[in-house]
């Protein structure tokens, strides 16, 4: 069970449980249990990040009631200690459930790296901020690796084809029956009959000696004909693997270099295919929102770091970078009827009020469902906060890249 997220808070002095070293346990058997949630809901991983990495996150969110009942579970005892819901001990287990999650899945990794890395970078400083941005830190990583691996086109000389593997089955040594042969041809000899002696010795004697060879040979036939058909699948089996190995890195190739060209023409073009219109013709927070959109739709999840800045050059292009944008401005564009907001993904008010992303609440803005004064408790981060048009379609993209991988 792994506790290495819980024993850096602790070291830190950041996760107060006292010496008992079985607390440590429960608190890790609780992220375990956790992680296995996010495993079987991965849609979950936004908010969970979003929660975990925020010191100031809402005491009554209710990823922080999941969490309190996972540890309730292996520490029934945990509000008479704690009278009010102890969030500083809440978050390092999410965070761990987050990384115990995607220990073998880059994917969720990615979801993780995506949907915190904006916010991360504008949240108030804390003791914990280096032990949250490593873990941070290496979700990126993981995402970039991924990424480049998926979006390198083949190369020739990397094309690894199978190998042929066929199954050569030993002969046995085959002779013939020397004594068998020997009495065969001493009874035709017994024969002193001089017709039968002229008239049938060779007859008799040939049909000895051929019946000798065939009884030594048979095994010899049956065994090759045996070969033959081990050495024919063989071969199909092969074939098949070259042709599929051939077939998915043609295929790897195409996609990825079309992709390229694509993102490189919409950059020249500035023409936005859900809209139907050229950027420029736009409003600022409705380029901002629609540039994000559709750049993410064609480069898809993951992406290598680089096509970030090329959406930020795409931006500067079509709205230079000397001004910069409220978070608030493009909230209340979308409660105005934006144009955008056909092309935004769906989203649905949560029943309770919880953390969720940029991109999602600006899709509930434009249903009127949500205030500005509701932005800081839903978004965690402060709606006057101001930043260059290019960071901000930025955030846009990471959060739609977020939403993709966090999907079963």
């Amino acid at each position: 069970m792994a506790k290495d997220v819980l024993i850096n808070f602790l070291n830190a002095g950041l996760f107060q449980i006292g010496s008992d070293d079985s607390r440590l346990n429960e608190f890790g058997k609780a992220a375990e249990d956790l992680s296995k949630t996010l495993a079987k809901a991965p849609e979950k991983v936004i908010p969970y990040t979003l929660i975990a990495i925020d010191p100031q996150a809402p005491v009554d969110d209710p990823v922080l009631g999941e969490a309190e009942a996972a540890v309730m579970k292996q520490w029934k005892s945990l509000r008479n200690v704690y009278a009010e819901r102890p969030v500083n001990l809440l978050r390092p287990v999410l965070l761990q459930a987050l990384t115990t999650a995607c220990a073998d899945s880059p994917k969720m990794a990615a979801a993780i790296w995506y949907s915190g890395r904006t916010v991360f970078n504008h949240l108030e400083p804390s003791g914990e901020q280096v032990i949250v941005g490593q873990i941070l830190l290496e979700m990126g990583s993981r995402c970039e690796e991924m990424s480049r691996t998926q979006w390198t086109v083949g190369s020739v000389t990397a094309l690894k084809l199978p190998e042929l593997e066929a199954t050569i089955v030993g002969v046995e040594d085959r002779r013939v029956d020397r004594p068998a042969l020997n009495q065969a041809i001493s009874q035709v000899n017994g024969h002193h009959n001089a017709s039968v002696l002229f008239g049938e010795w060779a007859p008799r004697a040939s049909e000895a000696i051929s019946s000798a060879i065939d009884n030594a040979t048979e095994p010899l036939r049956r065994h090759a004909a045996t070969q033959t058909k081990h050495l024919q699948e063989a071969v199909q089996r092969y074939s098949r693997e070259v042709n599929r190995t051939l077939v998915q890195w043609l295929s790897n190739s195409v996609s990825v270099s079309q992709r390229r060209a694509e993102l490189l023409w919409w950059k020249e073009a500035l023409y936005s295919t859900a809209l139907n219109c050229s950027y420029r013709s736009l409003t600022k927070e409705e380029a901002i929102t629609s540039m994000a959109v559709d750049f993410q739709r064609i480069a898809g999840a993951p992406a290598p770091e680089s096509t970030e800045y090329l959406l930020r050059e795409a931006v500067r292009e079509v709205l230079g970078s000397s001004s910069h944008i409220r978070i608030s401005d493009l909230y209340n564009a979308s409660r105005n009827g934006s144009k955008v907001l056909p092309v935004l993904p769906e989203a649905n008010l949560p029943a309770e009020p919880r953390r969720i992303s940029l991109a999602t609440a600006l899709s509930l803005a434009g249903k009127s469902q949500l205030s500005n004064a509701e932005m800081k408790p839903w978004v965690g981060i402060e709606p006057e906060l101001q930043l260059a048009p290019a960071e901000v379609a930025v955030w846009l993209y990471r959060d739609l890249m977020a939403k993709s991988l966090a999907k079963k």
